[in-house]
C-alpha cells in the first residue's frame, strides 16, 4: 500500500494498493489473500464480497487523519476496529468518528457501498 502525493502543486492524495484479492468481474470471492491487518472479519469465511474494500478503506482513513505511525500504529488499528479510538476522535476529529465507525463495522451489512461512502467524504471537503 501507497500513499503519495501526484505532484506539488497537487495536493490531491493517492491511494494505492497492488495486492490482487478477486478476479474482475466476479462478485464474490474465495481467495484469503492480502494484509491480514486491513483485512475485514468476514474474510476468514468461506464468501465475501466488495464491502471487504470499505472496511479496509475505513483503516487507511483513520491513518490519513490520525497519525498512527510508530511503534503503536497496529495497536491504534486494532483498537479502532474495537470501536475504540484515539482520543483525538471525541476532541479535534469528531466528525469523522461516526463515519469510521460505520467503515469498520463488523457487520458487513451495516458497512456503507462504496459510492456512499464518496458522497461522505465528499461532504467532508465541500
Amino acid at each position: 500500500l501507497f500513499f503519495f502525493f501526484y505532484s506539488d502543486s497537487d495536493l490531491s492524495v493517492r491511494i494505492a494498493d497492488f495486492g490482487l484479492v478477486r478476479e474482475v468481474g466476479n462478485p464474490i470471492t474465495y481467495k484469503f489473500e492480502g494484509a491480514f491487518l486491513y483485512m475485514a472479519p468476514e474474510m476468514g469465511g468461506k464468501k465475501y464480497d466488495a464491502k471487504v474494500d470499505v472496511y479496509s478503506a475505513g483503516l487507511i482513513l483513520l491513518e490519513l487523519l490520525y497519525n498512527c505511525c510508530g511503534e503503536n500504529h497496529d495497536g491504534i488499528l486494532i483498537r479502532a476496529t474495537r470501536n475504540r479510538f484515539p482520543e483525538a476522535f471525541d476532541n479535534e476529529l469528531k466528525f469523522a468518528k461516526p463515519v469510521l465507525q460505520k467503515l469498520l463495522s463488523c457487520e458487513s451489512t451495516e458497512r456503507p457501498q462504496s459510492d456512499k461512502m464518496l458522497e461522505i467524504l465528499s461532504d467532508w471537503v465541500s
